[in-house]
């Protein structure tokens, strides 16, 4: 039974013109049918392709991309990054841009960020630029953020990425680790490991679960999103006592490879009524062994002399 809404009533008699149909419930897309909203108990609208494409010109979900490196709270740039040219996510998991995005896979940068072990490493996060003021990730893109490293004579390719940090939902703070990188303005910390001194990829990860209830495989229009990038980073001191440049890694993974449909985290419901997200479990497997403390990971600087903040992760 079709009721009436509080919408504008100009609006609302443009609704059909725009292949709008109000039934019960919430917003939903016949395309992406995931709750956008609530119009009131119910009423819903269904948006087709064609609404949905005019609606976004209007309200269009931020994306992400890493922007710039910080050593030791000193800004860098964006000179070693190798990365994306737009900020829009990767969704095919066996593709080439799941090494380091689109057209990431290539050696791309400029330079090798020369740092010591024990230094911190912060990648910045923006949708449009690397500024305090622009935002981070739309807030519906919730899901882990994850940083790997691999020999750089490797080029990312084979099973060379060893996952350092991997922050996905915190049950305490009842936060995905996206939710914390948008409170800390973007700024991810690392701390460089006791590795064999030589040329590295760092690989940090954003996954994006708000249309992974379905996979990309299976419906081309949603699956897991991957925002990634590499940055090239050149261990010069440090006292590991191996002169083999791969003697400090482990075992790791295949990127792309090893992120499949059946792999955990991939395939997981953001909709209400879905698994707690307490339950999840992100894809790559497990942390190094070598791997520096995973907390303090999410970090906020202030200008003027302000302190520091951090989001601490255990």
């Amino acid at each position: 039974m079709t009721r009436k809404t509080s919408l504008p009533a100009a609006l609302y008699g443009a609704m059909p013109y725009l292949g709008l149909v109000v039934s019960s419930g919430g917003v939903r897309s016949a395309a992406y049918p995931e709750t956008y909203s609530n119009l009131g108990p119910g009423y819903e609208v269904y948006i087709d392709d064609l609404a949905l494409f005019i609606l976004s010109i209007t309200f269009t979900q931020a994306e992400t991309r890493l922007w710039s490196v910080w050593v030791n709270n000193e800004e860098k740039g964006p000179d070693y990054i190798r990365g994306p040219l737009s900020n829009a996510p990767v969704r095919n998991l066996a593709s080439e841009d799941m090494r380091c995005g689109a057209p990431g896979r290539k050696p791309g940068a400029n330079k090798w960020l020369p740092v010591n072990e024990g230094d911190n490493i912060i990648l910045e996060w923006h949708k449009d630029n690397a500024t305090c003021n622009d935002i981070v990730i739309h807030p519906s893109k919730k899901g882990p953020v994850q940083i790997y490293i691999a020999g750089a004579e490797t080029n990312g390719v084979g099973k060379v990425w060893n996952k350092l940090m991997d922050a996905s939902y915190n049950a305490e703070q009842q936060q995905w680790g996206s939710e914390a990188l948008r409170k800390m303005n973007g700024r991810l910390s690392v701390y460089v490991p006791n590795l064999i001194p030589g040329k590295y990829l760092l690989r940090p990860e954003i996954l994006a679960l708000h249309e992974a209830d379905e996979l990309w495989s299976q419906n081309p229009k949603r699956g897991v999103q991957v925002f990634t990038a590499c940055v090239q980073i050149e261990v010069v001191k440090s006292p590991y006592p191996s002169s083999d440049p791969l003697a400090g890694l482990e075992d790791g993974i295949a990127i792309p490879g090893d992120y499949k449909d059946t792999s955990p985290g991939i395939l997981w419901s953001m909709k209400l009524g879905g698994p707690g997200p307490w339950t999840y479990t992100s894809p790559g497997g497990k942390i190094v062994s070598y791997a520096r403390t995973n907390y303090n990971m999410f970090r906020n600087t202030f200008l003027f002399g302000w302190p520091y903040y951090y989001a601490w992760w255990y």
